[in-house]
């Protein structure tokens, strides 16, 4: 299979069929993530002594959607957080406040508790946390929001090229008072090019996230393989009033559970994919479109209502379209439980007015697909529940022993539960309990030889240098070939987060 390059709009390797006539069937259910392997086909299990060929540099190797162009701290320093501390030499802290291409990477594992937000500037740029590197327990944000875009104690400015792995964000302040700004989860006023992916979201009392080009434009943006669950509201991409651009943003994979609303908002401009992502026992509504200008693809969702507290109606809004220039939905082959138990090629049913609670206009939605973002695979609804609940939120960590595993907090495990067992709780739940992590420190003996890639991955693979680019990989069971030219940091970033067991 050739996956094919980053398209920025081809619908090759990922679009759905829109010529069913019974809604049931779907093409482009391959891994268009830019490799190849001796091919196993989708359902199988991991392939053994098989190869898997990265053709493509992307975000990582198994980014997907518009933001899978970014590049964070591609070929810069490498800083270590090497305490839990707010502040100080080697918080995470210091190393986000550093300039310059840098990727950050944890020698502990715990909670970091905020006392201010960390308010990062267009200097502040080009950079990634890679979470999957601390030790067993990984690394939970509280107290305060990740701010990314200045306006407060530092001047007003976007924050480019972020990427986000593998990281919690559970603010868990609460005053009894709405809309309180730092109580949010990761804001940003305005970044082109980023991608938050594998992120555990909650305790965040107004957005977990909230995206929009107040003062930079909003673009080329994923959100993917993310859980959303007692937040007041879950992510708002984009703001009615805007000087400045926000398009071609990509969410996918994500699990929104006892989530409010807002799976996501939307008041964009131009192209977004919300894609093959899971929802189960929501409050006032999904997902809210409003606005001029929005080109919207809403594909392969998986949509369970709880038992309680969701309304009836209470799916899709439109509101405050621009009837100059008013939305343009495409709704396909989504699974709800009541409306569409049997996916549907018109899904329409799912969209209704904010205010009246009648069905959109039929000017407001299309019957022809867009383009799907770059590097954007869309699967079956039923196919997605399953790839989701098994792969998504924070959890990958190494072992001192350079061993991958998974650890998923208290909290994760009870919301996964949930949705396999279908129990349905207050999504606007305000009693948190923060989940008790382990707190591990890295060995003398895990980094040796080089300062930034553990000893056991120097001696396997035979690495020199951080920048070295190694054609092949053995990994025992199978082999990577790097035709892309992933650094060896790179590649074991990838390792540790799990994306060779993805792609495989």
């Amino acid at each position: 299979m050739d996956a094919g390059g980053i398209d920025d709009g081809s619908t090759d390797g990922g679009s759905m069929d829109d010529g069913s006539t019974d809604g049931g069937s779907m093409d482009g259910g391959s891994m268009d993530g830019g490799n190849t392997d001796d091919g196993n086909t989708d359902g199988e299990p991991p392939c053994t002594d098989c190869t898997l060929t990265l053709t493509e540099l992307r975000a990582f190797p198994s980014a997907e959607g518009a933001g899978s162009i970014t590049t964070g701290g591609r070929g810069g320093r490498v800083l270590h957080v090497t305490t839990l501390a707010d502040s100080g030499a080697g918080s995470l802290r210091a190393a986000l406040m550093e300039t310059g291409p840098r990727t950050i990477v944890f020698d502990v594992s715990g909670r970091i508790h905020l006392d201010e937000r960390i308010e990062l500037i267009v200097e502040n740029s080009d950079f990634t946390i890679a979470g999957q590197t601390a030790p067993e327990g990984g690394i939970t944000i509280s107290g305060r929001p990740l701010l990314l875009a200045g306006g407060y104690n530092r001047p007003i400015s976007s924050t480019d090229n972020v990427i986000i792995r593998h990281l919690r964000v559970r603010n868990g302040s609460y005053t009894g008072e709405p809309d309180v700004y730092d109580h949010n989860g990761i804001i940003s006023g305005g970044s082109e090019r980023f991608i938050f992916d594998h992120l555990s979201m909650s305790f965040n009392d107004d957005q977990a996230i909230s995206i929009a080009p107040f003062f930079a434009p909003l673009t080329d943006g994923t959100i993917s393989r993310s859980i959303f669950s007692e937040n007041a509201t879950g992510i708002i991409i984009g703001a009615a009033s805007r000087a400045n651009p926000a398009e071609r943003i990509s969410t996918s994979h994500n699990l929104f559970v006892h989530q409010g609303h807002r799976t996501p908002n939307l008041a964009i401009t131009g192209r977004i994919d919300v894609t093959n992502n899971v929802l189960f026992s929501w409050g006032s509504r999904l997902t809210n479109v409003s606005g001029a200008g929005i080109e919207l693809n809403y594909i392969g969702n998986h949509m369970t209502p709880g038992s309680e507290y969701a309304g009836v109606g209470q799916d899709n809004k439109v509101q405050n379209p621009d009837e100059s220039d008013p939305p343009q939905i495409y709704t396909a082959f989504n699974y709800h439980r009541d409306r569409y138990p049997t996916p549907q090629l018109d899904d329409g049913e799912l969209w209704t007015d904010f205010f009246s609670a009648t069905l959109i206009p039929a000017d407001y939605r299309t019957t022809t697909q867009f383009p799907l973002l770059a590097a954007t695979t869309v699967t079956s609804a039923e196919e997605a529940r399953a790839d989701v609940l098994a792969d998504v939120g924070a959890y990958a960590f190494v072992s001192d022993a350079g061993v991958p595993g998974r650890y998923v907090d208290s909290y994760d495990t009870l919301r996964l539960q949930d949705v396999e067992d279908e129990v349905t709780r207050n999504p606007f739940n305000k009693e948190w309990t923060q989940p008790v992590l382990p707190e591990n420190t890295r060995g003398a003996a895990f980094y040796d030889t080089l300062a930034d890639i553990p000893e056991f991955f120097v001696v396997q693979h035979g690495v020199t240098s951080n920048d070295q680019v190694i054609d092949t990989y053995d990994f025992g069971t199978y082999q990577v070939e790097n035709a892309a030219g992933y650094s060896a940091l790179e590649i074991y970033l990838a390792y540790a987060a799990g994306d060779f067991e993805r792609l495989r």
